[in-house]
């Protein structure tokens, strides 16, 4: 009976506990309703655009480079740090060289950029999160990226199998972070700041 009885009260608590976090969660979603339709057209927006016709500008010198030490890197990893015989640092194509190793079957070239892509939605959010940082304004920030989802400059940049995507992102997220620490000096905050400029330094320099 005792054992029955834990039971019960077991299964009672995890279903309180399970309307309890349902309601939570409802809560949030209802409060952030504009906010959450907001991001789901920005990333739709973004991904469509970068990913249409990936591959239909021919790979030039860097990516072929760049797609060539991932694939070895993919293939033995004795080969880790081949990038930094050439003075690049190798955190994008360890990237590439997972993603090559889960996709084994697909075109190296369209990997590559896709991960790119994927990598340039740091900037996307880096960008919004810095510009409401130094401007407080909702508005001012969904300018700021609408102006990163038609720039030329990014469009073109994140598309290509190359670190530029994923330092721009970092160089975003360690600016709003800067601004952060300076209204608010936190330990944390610190830390997370140098974590982040030391990817950065591990992604191109």
């Amino acid at each position: 009976m005792s054992n029955s009885s834990n039971l019960s009260n077991q299964s009672n608590m995890c279903h309180a506990e399970l309307v309890s976090a349902s309601k939570i969660i409802n809560n949030i979603l209802k409060k952030n309703r504009r906010q959450i339709f907001f991001w789901i057209l920005v990333f739709c927006a973004y991904f469509i655009s970068r990913f249409i016709n990936l591959t239909s500008i021919p790979i030039f010198t860097d990516e072929a480079i760049y797609l060539r030490w991932s694939q070895i890197m993919s293939g033995d990893l004795h080969y880790l740090y081949l990038p930094l015989t050439d003075g690049k640092p190798p955190l994008f194509m360890w990237l590439v060289a997972i993603a090559m190793k889960i996709f084994p079957v697909w075109d190296p070239l369209f990997v590559g950029r896709a991960t790119a892509v994927l990598l340039g939605s740091l900037g996307l959010t880096g960008i919004y999160f810095t510009s409401y940082q130094l401007f407080k304004s909702k508005f001012v920030s969904g300018i700021s990226v609408f102006f990163y989802l038609i720039s030329p400059f990014t469009f073109f940049y994140d598309r290509f199998a190359l670190a530029d995507s994923l330092l721009a992102g970092i160089g975003l997220w360690s600016l709003g972070l800067g601004v952060v620490l300076v209204k608010n000096l936190k330990m944390k905050t610190a830390v997370i700041l140098g974590v982040v400029i030391g990817l950065g330094l591990w992604t191109k320099s």
